[in-house]
Formats: C-alpha cells, sequence, structure tokens
C-alpha cells in the first residue's frame, strides 16, 4: 500500500486483514516498511511474530536493492541483518513515528517482517509503505515499489 501520509493506508491495511496488527494514529504513523505474511510462512529459527531489519539484508551482492522475499529463508543472512525479533510491541517501537525529541530511536530499523493468521495472506503478503508528503519522498518510495512489483 502506498499513499500520502495520514491517509489511512494502515487503517484499510487491518480491516483487510480483520483485526489490528499495524499502528494507526491521527498523525502518520508508519515509519519503516511493513511486510506482512502468514503465520505458517515463518521460518522456525523466527523468534516471535515481528522481525526488524536494517536496510542492507535487502541488498545484493552488488549493493543493489533487491527485495528478494528469499532473502528471508536465509538463515545466515537474518542473523547478520535481523535487529530483533518479539510481539507485535516491536512495531511500537521501531515502526512508529514519534512525535517529541525520541524519532531517531528506532536503531537503524528499515523493514519489518510481520507474521499473521488472516485468510487474506494465505493469498498474498501485505506490503505498507511509509507515507510521503513531498516529491523527493515519493520518488524515493517509488523506487521501492518498483523494485518490489518486479522480485
Amino acid at each position: 500500500m502506498t499513499g500520502a501520509f495520514d491517509s489511512g493506508k494502515s487503517y484499510l491495511a487491518n480491516t483487510l486483514l480483520g483485526q489490528k496488527v499495524l499502528p494507526t494514529g491521527y498523525q502518520p504513523a508508519t515509519r519503516v516498511i511493513t511486510i506482512v505474511c502468514h503465520v505458517e510462512s515463518r521460518p522456525e529459527w523466527f523468534d516471535g511474530n515481528v522481525g526488524i531489519i536494517d536496510e542492507k539484508f535487502w541488498q545484493d551482492e552488488n549493493g543493489k536493492l533487491n527485495f528478494d522475499f528469499l532473502y528471508l529463508e536465509d538463515p545466515e543472512r537474518c542473523q547478520k541483518h535481523f535487529l530483533q525479533f518479539g510481539s507485535f510491541d516491536l512495531l511500537e517501537k521501531y515502526g512508529v513515528h514519534q512525535y517529541d525529541d525520541s524519532d531517531d530511536s528506532n536503531d537503524g530499523g528499515h523493514t519489518a517482517i510481520v507474521y499473521v493468521d488472516a485468510p487474506l495472506l494465505r493469498a498474498c503478503n501485505l506490503i505498507d509503505l511509509p507515507g510521503y508528503s513531498d516529491i523527493a519522498i515519493l520518488n524515493h518510495y517509488h523506487e521501492y515499489g518498483t523494485i518490489i512489483c518486479n522480485t
């Protein structure tokens, strides 16, 4: 899902999932790319329902961004780039904008991988991108969206 800040993308995603999984708010909330997958696709070694990863996780051997979901099945790659595993509370810590002096508190988190038991996710994954408010940010997330769609 992509769109402007505060346009209800996470709210719509929660509606499609049939449960409140993604944080929502009256101000722009989503801070990281959030990929929601069915719980049955969670690797055995994945500890919890949420994992936070750094941006380098998605880089191929040439340093080019490549949103290859097969990377999630590589335990060594995940061990190297996952910052933290845990419960849905991690989405509040890493995935939500803080509107005070602690806005830099996500410690390098770039993407949240979330595993949920929702019927929709048996057929597809849901990707919730942070909102955009200006053309530079729009172009940045358009690049991510294009990369994701082409993988």
